[in-house]
């Protein structure tokens, strides 16, 4: 069910069908309720349609690697998916951090873009752009350029050039989010394409981290196949 609604929601599908959604999964699970796991799967599986579908691997990755996430959610889902992939990132031999609430909230993790919106202040295009930058007003609310803050950092990262940036979000960020795939090279990037990783943020990272990102994205909301491939707990077999 979560990747079923999540897929929906970050490629911004229409909810109006849930009430006959849910009313048929329920059906078919109090058919089988032995094996309701393998109903609801082969139920959702079957939704036909723009309101029922559940989107696929390649559905789901493109919008994650291509679209302007930012702009085209509403906010909440964006640091839904964010979160999850921090989530993701974590190790047994990572930190465990708690969400600041309460007097803390100048202490909240907010939505930051790597590249500045107005990115013209101090962020020049590539030399060898013969658009001089007139793709970036999409590609800045992407994922690969999408991490998370807090509240107070946020405002002060604002439009400051690359080296600043990085300064600041070294010294201050203990997310894997940030360390893991935006101030180091992702897992199983290829290294030789950029040089020194963290010596510029420029298009060609951003493709190249929503790519890794959009990869993790679909192992956390995994697909028909592969929940079926997931081993089911006998419950009768104990702890």
């Amino acid at each position: 069910m979560d990747s079923y609604l999540v897929r929906r929601a970050i490629l911004n599908l229409s909810n109006r069908d849930y009430n006959h959604v849910f009313r048929d999964l329920v059906a078919a699970a109090s058919k089988q309720p032995e094996t309701a796991d393998e109903a609801v799967i082969t139920a959702l599986s079957g939704m036909q349609g723009h309101h029922r579908q559940w989107p696929t691997d390649i559905d789901f990755r493109t919008v994650l690697e291509q679209d302007p996430l930012y702009t085209r959610l509403y906010r909440h889902r964006v640091r839904i998916l964010l979160e999850a992939l921090e989530d993701a990132l974590r190790t047994d031999h990572t930190e465990q951090l708690t969400v600041p609430v309460g007097a803390d909230l100048g202490s909240k993790l907010t939505i930051e873009h790597v590249m500045p919106q107005s990115w013209r202040d101090n962020w020049p295009p590539l030399e060898d752009d013969p658009d001089e930058g007139s793709g970036r007003d999409e590609l800045v609310h992407s994922l690969g350029n999408l991490t998370l803050v807090t509240a107070r950092l946020n405002p002060t990262l604002g439009n400051m050039a690359w080296d600043d940036k990085r300064k600041w979000l070294g010294e201050h960020s203990l997310l894997r989010l940030t360390h893991g795939t935006l101030l180091n090279p992702p897992a199983g990037a290829d290294i030789s394409a950029f040089g020194d990783w963290s010596s510029s943020w420029d298009e060609h990272r951003i493709h190249a981290r929503g790519a890794h990102l959009a990869s993790l994205a679909v192992g956390i909301w995994p697909s028909e196949a592969d929940l079926r491939a997931i081993p089911v707990l006998d419950p009768s077999e104990g702890a």
